[in-house]
């Protein structure tokens, strides 16, 4: 016997063409079903509690996990961690952008760098490009407000919209100048307003696919705050994507892989940007 609950059926989303990337053996893009993804809150140089969350967030259904990597002893315990888990591991790199060679040759399934980090340098975005096109590892070119290139922000006066977008689509150009197309892309604001505007314009122009996040770390409760502005993307999202989810929540707590968080006013980027 079935039961008709009076509610109208949840009307389909159009898809927004993307290229398709793989992160291990889980494709993101290009149609590909939405994976879910969280990041440990563990120092990654500590290999056994690291392994230990990591299984966490597997059995709870994230699907990719991402660890921090901000000194040289995170990155010297990354062959170890991206060896044994039965997801596919990225490396988050901060500051110090040899890691990202330290990652690759680990095995890590993909790389995520912050184009602030890699400022004043289009040699180095040349050797990740290089480095990472010869290995297979696809990487996410992820734009932070609070790490802008300074010229950026003498450029703009602040973290404007056209200031994330400018630094996203540079790197972008930078990494295909040099035969990478392996890209991802994000841009993150901690105003929802500004971060909806920055993904209109590369979910417009270009075929990547894009990550939506508007948080940064810290205690759950601003993260969790902060979650609508991924809500407020997803339609500018390829539905293949990668979709977060708050780190440091707990496998089974609020906000935890594919768990319901919060909502709160944000604007919505129109479904036709980008399809």
């Amino acid at each position: 016997m079935s039961v008709d609950p009076g509610m109208p059926a949840r009307p389909a989303t159009a898809r927004r063409p993307s290229r398709r990337v793989v992160a291990g053996p889980v494709p993101v893009g290009g149609g590909a079903p939405v994976s879910v993804q969280s990041m440990t809150t563990t120092s990654t140089a500590d290999v056994g509690a690291t392994l230990r969350q990591t299984a966490e967030l597997s059995a709870a259904g994230c699907r990719i996990v991402r660890v921090a990597v901000s000194s040289q002893d995170d990155a010297d315990a990354l062959p170890e961690i991206a060896r044994r888990p039965r997801i596919p591991v990225i490396a988050d790199v901060h500051f110090q952008p040899r890691h990202v060679f330290a990652a690759i040759e680990a095995g890590c399934a993909a790389v995520r760098v912050d184009p602030g980090d890699i400022r004043r340098s289009d040699d180095r975005v040349k050797d990740i490009a290089r480095a990472a096109a010869y290995a297979g590892v696809p990487a996410r070119t992820g734009v932070n407000a609070g790490s802008l290139d300074e010229r950026l922000l003498r450029r703009h006066g602040r973290a404007t919209p056209a200031a994330l977008v400018e630094s996203a689509l540079r790197e972008r150009s930078l990494c295909e100048g040099h035969g990478f197309t392996g890209l991802k892309i994000s841009v993150k604001h901690h105003d929802p307003v500004v971060a909806v505007e920055a993904y209109r314009r590369p979910a417009a122009e270009c075929g990547h696919p894009l990550r939506p996040g508007g948080t940064e770390a810290g205690p759950l409760l601003p993260r969790i705050v902060d979650t609508p502005i991924e809500e407020a993307l997803r339609p500018a999202e390829d539905p293949g994507g990668a979709a977060r989810t708050p780190e440091g929540a707990g496998a089974g707590g609020p906000g935890g892989p594919g768990r319901p968080a919060p909502r709160a006013a944000a604007p919505a980027v129109p479904q036709e940007a980008g399809r």
